[in-house]
């Protein structure tokens, strides 16, 4: 990260400090702003980014019923945009008891909805660890009209609604809204699978896929985290079979 601030202060003729200070003075002055007019929309803005309050939660103090405005709104106040974590790491991070790890960057973390689903919808060895945390750390959860089709094909009960690749084709539309926003959103999503490291995502410049153990090392280089092989060892002694994947 501080590579890339680098990169775009000698691209812009500028400091580190100078782009630190922009952003953090666009934020005191935006909530003081909003404080002295007595406006909450930003503190409750700021709340939701920092996983303070749910998504729900969000939309009624806002009075918004629209996911996009929320988002946008999020956009538009320079808040820190979501993670997306898939499945995969998910479930190793539950097994090792680990998923605040997820935290560590300073980064906001949310779920896509069909992911979330998959992860729960079944009992497993984390599904009640997984529920926990996500409602105890008020995890935003991103809605998809992927998924939104699918429960809609279960209601019906007309005919086994499609379950391949469905986690793909949401996260790929959750990438695509990314995009679509001004200015575009950024947005690291997590992966464990191989199929998800074959995939071919149409990646936006400012998505990023990155794998378990690229992340648990990033951790480690940062100083954030001893040892990112303890984190392995420690899923796999709980049972899970933690993927042999190595990918950037």
């Amino acid at each position: 990260m501080l590579k890339r601030a680098k990169v775009i202060a000698a691209k812009s003729d500028t400091s580190i400090n100078a782009l630190f200070n922009a952003e953090l003075r666009h934020l005191v002055e935006t909530f003081e702003a909003a404080e002295a007019g007595g406006n909450q929309n930003f503190k409750t803005l700021l709340d939701f980014s920092l996983g303070r309050i749910t998504d729900h939660q969000a939309l009624v103090a806002l009075g918004i019923d629209s996911q996009e405005d929320l988002f946008l709104l999020m956009a538009q106040a320079h808040l820190p945009m979501p993670r997306l974590p898939d499945a995969g790491p998910l479930i190793t991070l539950a097994y090792a008891d680990s998923l605040d790890l997820l935290f560590k960057p300073g980064w906001s973390v949310a779920l896509v909805d069909i992911v979330l689903h998959e992860v729960t919808r079944n009992p497993t060895p984390t599904n009640k660890t997984l529920v926990h945390w996500v409602e105890n750390r008020r995890i935003p959860v991103l809605p998809t009209k992927i998924f939104q089709r699918y429960q809609q094909n279960l209601d019906t009960n007309a005919v086994s609604p499609r379950k391949v690749n469905l986690g793909e084709l949401a996260i790929q539309e959750t990438m695509n809204d990314f995009a679509l926003v001004q200015p575009p959103k950024a947005g690291v999503f997590l992966f464990e699978d191989h199929k998800i490291a074959r995939a071919s995502f149409l990646l936006p410049d400012n998505c990023r896929k990155v794998s378990t153990r690229a992340f648990l090392l990033f951790l480690e280089q940062k100083g954030w985290l001893v040892l990112a092989t303890a984190i392995e060892r420690k899923a796999i002694q709980a049972g899970r079979a933690f993927s042999s994947l190595r990918f950037p």
